[in-house]
């Protein structure tokens, strides 16, 4: 038996169920590590004409009780060395936040959290 990779496999599950650590910057500067589950989501894009378009989107799943407020435009979410700010969050009725993201380059990032 592979220990190696039943442990690999094993802490996937864990990270898919639970989420793994993230630094969460609100627009009004301050900054706190919480838990997040990230997914890429199918997303409905309307672009003026008559059929909207699907797109592709990264979206994460914060639970309420791990930030202070509801999630909204103009705060970040770093991950992994990547920034995402938020474009939108609805709320689920498990108590969580399903945030759609999109990804900012890290000069804008630092921009702006330093005007705060």
């Amino acid at each position: 038996m592979n220990f190696e990779a039943l442990k690999l496999e094993a802490a996937g599950h864990a990270q898919a169920a639970l989420g793994e650590d993230v630094r969460y910057h609100y627009a009004e500067g301050n900054t706190t590590t919480t838990r997040a589950i990230f997914v890429i989501a199918d997303v409905e894009v309307a672009n003026g004409g008559q059929t909207s378009v699907e797109s592709r989107a990264p979206m994460c799943n914060i639970r309420r009780c791990d930030v202070q407020r509801k999630p909204r435009q103009g705060d970040m979410i770093t991950r992994r060395n990547v920034t995402y700010e938020v474009k939108q969050a609805n709320p689920r009725n498990d108590a969580s936040w399903d945030v759609l993201l999109f990804v900012v380059a890290n000069a804008h990032a630092n921009s702006a959290r330093d005007k705060t």
